[in-house]
């Protein structure tokens, strides 16, 4: 909430000539603004609703509580799914990747020997370079976060403050 206030000055506008034909009026324009972050509205606003209407602010409070749990609940169930396609994604390439090995075992069984080894080694190539994506991707993330961390911190002093004691 942003709160912008303009008060008359307690003295009347300053007249000044500066010509004879023009004449500048000072005024004094006085500006305050509050913030306010967060779920719920500031105290003073919750105390303000609560006084024009009796039992508001445990409604805001109660539909506050709500939709955090109605969040949390979303998250979890995208966690979870996220997982099971995840795992899903690793036994599909495992069963994809078991099938290739294997058939180009059976291929250098059947005779066809650079066929079948041609189909491991560009199964194995492919499987190396998955690996190597996936931790340098891991890797980014990690500084990401990392960073996202530090300037989360550098932003607000307080945080450091309360994690380090001394």
């Amino acid at each position: 909430m942003n709160d912008v206030e303009e008060h008359e000055p307690s003295d009347p506008p300053v007249v000044q000539e500066t010509d004879s034909t023009s004449v500048e009026v000072l005024r004094e324009v006085r500006v305050r603004s509050t913030s306010w972050s967060g779920p719920l509205p500031s105290p003073a606003d919750l105390q303000l609703f609560e006084e024009i209407v009796p039992g508001a602010a445990n409604r805001i409070l109660t539909l506050t509580e709500k939709q955090s749990e109605h969040r949390m609940d979303l998250e979890r169930s995208v966690v979870s799914e996220n997982l099971k396609q995840s795992k899903l994604g690793l036994i599909a390439g495992f069963v994809l990747s078991a099938m290739v090995i294997f058939g180009g075992i059976f291929l250098i069984y059947l005779g066809h020997d650079w066929a079948g080894g041609i189909l491991i080694s560009i199964n194995l190539v492919g499987l190396a370079g998955v690996f190597v994506y996936g931790s340098r991707s891991h890797r980014a993330q990690r500084r990401e976060r990392r960073e996202s961390l530090a300037e989360r911190a550098d932003m607000n002093p307080e945080s450091e403050r309360l994690q380090d004691p001394n």
